[in-house]
């Protein structure tokens, strides 16, 4: 009997576990293929790189030239991401860039078997598709059991307006909503394994502060669960482990490379890139001409009077779909208002309810007006300063919204009638995104051309090469921490012949010390004070003081060089190459 029954325990086992793969199987599946449908697939090349020079999004190339800068650093460094070639003494971290740390750490461990990617980034969005689709059928299965169901809920996630809008902005990192949904995961989980939880809060730091935050966020939640679950039972290790946890959270962002003290750095934004109270509604992202409107249907809403407003970083469109099935979730609210509510459910409520009223800024605005504003106590700018863009942290909100409209409407509509009531409004959402998706599908298509390295594509004449090993250093002027127009074929001239450069586009950068700098190297040249071992590339930035000063450095140097000095314009780019006949 003991024999038998071992046996039967051992088969059940084995066919949940081939249940499960086939279950995750059918997920990933599902992901790749709108994976495919947004992006075409061509990016999953980590050689193709065009899309990315062809890009409209600045972000993409900063993230791109991040890494390739990135590729020169050691591997063991203090901080993880330090990143001296990008900026010299004036560098920032590749974390602080958002040029997705997990995937830079993890393709210079791998470099021994694979070589270093050129680019990482298609990978990282393909990655992305695949766990947001795993992450969001493992929540939806602990509420749903109708395997058909589940499958067009999950979908419902894979083409989410607020998902797939982060790619028309450009934000890679901040593409990696799957870690937020993996967090939601583990608040519902039984399994209650605080190392878990670490090592999720690990994940979350290697790709983004915004996004570790909000994961951070929901630890605390699960935490507060679980000791409502005990009421509130004192168990020592427990807190041990929480207030370690969180400890340990504080103490590892300088370790990879990101400054909790933001004060030195550009700190304004947080009243500007908010969310709108009625962005959950509104199809259109305000003042981000780049991207189309997310849905043909329903008219784009008024947003803030501001040409500077930053309201599209709180774009929370829910898409048509969801919208259509609110109105079930608002009747199911009324009817059951005074039943009670699982107690295990307040710290996730009380959270969503806090990133919100954070989500909203001390500026609360509807449509094109502020309704209501307040100061923010001196005790919190640290942190509302950090955490400028508060618009992202509605994010997880809707994530909440779409957990909670699937599993009502399961729950009040019967199987058969919300199998077809899904399966027709998974089709008129994807009808009413065709136009950006479209679009998206485009930019990512970007026809494959041969010229490598890339810098060939902008410098043609054969002088270059030369440059190149003459020099070490590529300065400009003026730096700046502010592209220039000519940002990107400079860094990508310096990156690939493993100069380092002055100045880029950082995120994040010490403005104080970028002034200081700008003057040095003003009266450097009003004394003739040259560095032999750099090439000096005079750009524009658009900026009247800046290009005024520059103009003005390039007349003088024009005239007053030493013969040995090459300065001349070629291929449109002006340069000061000192000794560069001596060499």
């Amino acid at each position: 009997m003991a024999i038998k029954s071992m046996r039967l325990t051992f088969l059940v086992r084995n066919n949940l576990n081939k249940d499960k793969t086939i279950k995750y199987t059918l997920s990933v599946c599902i992901s790749a293929i709108f994976f495919l449908y947004v992006t075409g697939g061509l990016i999953l090349n980590t050689d193709n790189t065009y899309w990315i020079i062809n890009s409209f999004s600045i972000d993409y190339k900063q993230h791109w030239v991040t890494w390739l800068f990135f590729q020169n650093s050691p591997l063991l460094q203090l901080p993880l991401t330090g990143n001296y070639s990008y900026g010299m003494g004036l560098s920032t971290t590749l974390a602080a860039n958002d040029s997705i740390p997990l995937m830079a750490l993890a393709s210079k461990l791998m470099k021994p078997f694979f070589g270093l990617p050129n680019q990482y980034l298609g990978l990282w969005i393909f990655i992305c598709f695949i766990l947001q689709g795993l992450f969001s059928y493992k929540i939806l299965e602990k509420f749903i059991d109708d395997k058909y169901i589940l499958v067009i809920s999950t979908i419902f996630f894979l083409i989410a307006p607020v998902f797939l809008f982060r790619l028309s902005l450009g934000h890679t990192a901040m593409f990696g909503h799957w870690i937020i949904l993996a967090s939601i995961n583990m608040y519902f989980s039984s399994n209650r394994n605080l190392l878990k939880w670490l090592l999720v809060i690990v994940v979350s730091l290697l790709i983004n502060s915004y996004i570790s935050s909000m994961v951070l966020l929901f630890f605390i939640a699960f935490f507060f669960k679980t000791q409502v679950e005990k009421r509130f039972k004192f168990e020592l290790m427990n807190w041990v482990y929480f207030i370690g946890i969180c400890f340990f959270f504080i103490q590892i962002l300088p370790i990879i490379g990101l400054d909790i003290n933001v004060s030195k750095y550009y700190t304004g934004g947080f009243a500007n890139y908010r969310t709108n109270i009625n962005s959950f509604f509104d199809p259109g992202a305000t003042n981000w001409q780049h991207a189309s409107i997310w849905s043909s249907l329903l008219p784009d809403l008024l947003g803030s009077k501001s040409n500077l407003s930053g309201d599209y970083e709180g774009f929370a469109f829910l898409g048509i779909g969801t919208i259509a099935l609110l109105p079930i979730c608002i009747y199911s609210a009324i009817k059951n208002f005074r039943r009670k509510i699982n107690r295990s459910l307040f710290p996730i409520i009380l959270s969503a309810v806090f990133l919100l009223i954070y989500s909203f800024s001390n500026e609360i605005s509807l449509g094109k007006e502020i309704i209501f504003e307040y100061n923010v106590p001196k005790i919190f700018k640290v942190y509302t300063e950090s955490l400028r863009a508060s618009g992202r942290f509605i994010w997880p909100v809707v994530y909440l919204i779409y957990i909670l409209v699937f599993t009502i409407s399961y729950k009040l509509i019967t199987k058969k009638v919300l199998r077809i009531l899904l399966t027709l409004l998974l089709a008129l959402q994807i009808y009413d995104s065709t136009i950006p998706v479209k679009d998206l599908r485009e930019s990512f298509s970007t026809k494959v051309y041969s010229v490598k390295p890339e810098w060939k594509l902008f410098m043609k004449n054969p002088i270059w090469n030369k440059i190149a090993t003459k020099y070490d250093n590529v300065l400009l002027v003026m730096p700046n921490g502010w592209p220039s127009k000519q940002f990107l074929s400079i860094s990508l001239f310096a990156s690939q012949n493993s100069m380092n450069i002055d100045s880029g586009y950082h995120a994040r950068f010490n403005m104080n010390k970028m002034s200081e700098y700008q003057d040095e190297v003003i009266t450097d040249f009003l004394n003739n004070k040259f560095q032999t071992s750099s090439i000096y590339f005079f750009v524009e930035y658009g900026d009247t003081e800046l290009d005024l000063i520059s103009q003005e450095i390039w007349d003088k140097i024009s005239v007053s060089h030493n013969k040995d000095d090459l300065v001349m314009e070629i291929d449109g780019f002006k340069i000061f190459a000192p000794s560069f006949f001596k060499k």
